[in-house]
Order: structure tokens, then sequence, then C-alpha cells
């Protein structure tokens, strides 16, 4: 026989099911309300974003056309705003996937590709694309398209020796000064060779052949009767930056390099704005590191004697070492009719730890403890 259950028990049991029923009916409702909350907040978000990309373009409206080759993908990070010397407040960033080309507003931008980082400056109007392919060993790629450059900050592009800018693919220059063991492999190449008929070996340049009408004027560092090449030629010298050559010397060299070349590059001094635009990059920096004149002692740079692949933390915006930290350069732009300029730290020269873009013209035939040179590589398509 079955007890019947207790009232009060029932009552109980009802009331419970009824508190369940409407704390899971509340609980249900404030996940509703968080839902709607969450959904609210995206659209806020996103409605902001897009606002906000609006404020930006019409207060950065695109102004230039950017692309690249060479790799599958970039990130442009604006940097700089269009005066060029005051950060952004909002700096903003685009991923470009594919070889498409973007357009961006004018300004300063670090475009990264891989583990590299270069410096882009866009100004208006301007169209420009890049080549990220990987470059020869030995040598790294310069961009094209304007920058700031000179004592005085002038906007322009880097030239060639027609006055042509590099607005496209830009050059090659090779990223360490030419070091003794290179330049021996040249004087090598003369070692019981004669001249022509002409007194002229195949590599001496039209300067000197303007110079020195009666033949060779002779690439072994000399000066006078005095042998300039015997105590650089030493084995542990072998990777320090040659010295002692001039102007003519540095042609010659060139012409060796473009008779043994086994594809179709030619090789050739930098100009005077190709130099300065490896060394600085576009934002006006006066040295290749950044401002830090000292940098080089700092780093324990052993000044003439160093080595031309040492020091990386002093490399330029493009990869270049010593351009500011070992010996000045031989380029091939002329100061007026007889000199050419010489560019770089020669530490013999104070204005040098001033500014890199300070340019000196010297005679062609004057050879000196304290100059070098590095070479350009152009490529035949």
């Amino acid at each position: 026989m079955g007890v019947a259950p207790n009232r009060d028990d029932v009552a109980v049991q009802g009331g419970s099911m009824t508190v369940n029923a409407g704390l899971f009916n509340q609980t249900r409702l404030l996940w509703a309300l968080a839902a709607a909350l969450m959904v609210a907040l995206i659209v806020a978000v996103q409605s902001n974003r897009e606002l906000a990309d609006q404020v930006d373009v019409l207060e950065h409206p695109p102004v230039a056309t950017f692309g690249f080759s060479g790799t599958d993908s970039i990130a442009i990070n604006l940097v700089r705003s269009p005066d060029f010397f005051s950060p952004v407040t909002d700096p903003r960033t685009w991923v470009v996937v594919g070889d498409a080309a973007i357009e961006l507003p004018d300004g300063i931008f670090d475009v990264t590709f891989g583990d590299r980082t270069w410096p882009l400056l866009l100004a208006e109007g301007l169209e420009l694309t890049w080549d990220l392919s990987p470059e020869p060993e030995g040598f790294g790629r310069v961009p094209g398209g304007p920058g700031l450059s000179g004592l005085d900050l002038v906007l322009g592009s880097p030239l060639d020796t027609d006055g042509v800018a590099h607005t496209g693919q830009g050059f090659l220059l090779s990223l360490t000064e030419v070091a003794v063991a290179d330049y021996a492999q040249f004087l090598k190449s003369l070692t019981g060779k004669k001249p022509r008929v002409d007194g002229f070996y195949d590599c001496c340049s039209p300067q000197e052949r303007e110079l020195f009408p009666d033949g060779c004027s002779g690439h072994k560092p000399a000066r006078g009767s005095r042998d300039l090449w015997a105590s650089q030629n030493q084995p542990e010298y072998q990777r320090r930056a040659v010295r002692e050559v001039n102007l003519l010397d540095a042609l010659a060299y060139c012409g060796f390099l473009n008779a043994t070349a086994q594809d179709k590059s030619t090789y050739r001094l930098p100009t005077r704005s190709e130099w300065e635009r490896a060394a600085r990059g576009v934002d006006g920096r006066p040295f290749p590191w950044g401002t830090d004149p000292l940098l080089p002692l700092k780093e324990g740079v052993a000044g003439l004697g160093t080595t031309v692949d040492t020091h990386p933390s002093l490399r330029s915006p493009y990869g270049h070492l010593h351009m500011g930290s070992g010996v000045s350069e031989w380029c091939l732009t002329k100061e007026g009719k007889l000199r050419y300029y010489v560019m770089g730290r020669s530490f013999d020269l104070p204005a040098d730890r001033i500014h890199v873009g300070y340019a000196v013209g010297e005679s062609p035939i004057v050879r000196s403890a304290s100059t070098g040179f590095r070479v350009l590589r152009e490529t035949v398509r």
C-alpha cells in the first residue's frame, strides 16, 4: 500500500522547479544580451575603422602608386608624414600579396620583405616599381625613386652617367669596397702581358687615353719610384680595402671585370648621386647607420686597417658596408673640368665626420692612402 506524498513536499518541489526555470530563462537572457552587445561592438569597431579609413584618405589621399616584383609579399609601414621630419601620430601598415600595385599617400615608408627592410619615399604623382629579386653574390640592390640628398636635403633621384634617373629597377652596387685580393687578381691579369701597339691595355679607360696619350700610365699603386703595393699585398691584409689607387686605376679595374664577365653584365664606378643613395637611403640621414657620427669609433673600427666585410651595425639602409667608416671612394661624376668626386669617410677629412653627403673633388691621377673604390654592376636585359 503506497504512502501519499506530503503536500508540503510537493509544494517545495514545485517551487524549486519554478525557481530553476526562472534562473534558466535569466541565463538565456543574459547570454542573448551579451551576444547582442558583442555584435554591436563588432559593428561599432568596424564602422569606426571604416570612418577612420575615410578620414585618413581625406587627410592623406593616395597620390602615388607603388608596385614590386621578385617576392611573394611585402609589408609597408608609414613612418614619416609628407613633411619628412615629423613622425606620424597614427602609423599605418599595408600588407600586399602578389605583384599587384597599391596606391599610397606621400611620405616615407619602411618596406619589409623576408628579413629585410628598405626605406621608400613617395611623392605626389610618382609611379614606382621595385625589383626585389635576389641579387648576385657580392652586390646589393639600390632601388630607384626620389630621396633626400646633399647637405641641404634636396629631393632628387639617383642618376646614371647620362643623367637619367633610376626610377624603376634601380642598380646593383658592390656590398663592400674592392679588397686587396680583388685588385691583386686584376694586376695578375696584366703580368707578362704587353700593351697593344697604341701603348694601352684593353682595360684602359677613355679618360686614361686622354690624359696619357702616349700609353698606359700603369696601375700598380706607386708614387713616383716608390712602390705602394707590396706593403698592402700581404697575406693578412687581403680582405682590407685596396688603397693608393687613383681614378684611372679604378676605371681600369672595371675594364678588367667587363673583359672577364661570364654574363651580360657591365661594371663601372657609381656616380656621386648613386653612391649617396646607396649610402644614405631616402630619409636624409647624415650617415649610413643613422645620426651618430661616433658610432664607428664605438664599434671599434680600426680606421684604414678595417676588413671590408665587418661591422654589420654600420651598414647602409640597403646593406652596403663601410660607406662611411672605411676609405673614401672614387665616383664617376666630375667636379668642374679636371677633378672627380670622392665620397665617404677618409679618416683625414673632418667634414666627412659631420655628414657623409659631403663630397670633395680630386685629380684623377692622385693616389691617396685613404682612397679606394667600389663598383656598380649593370645587367643588360
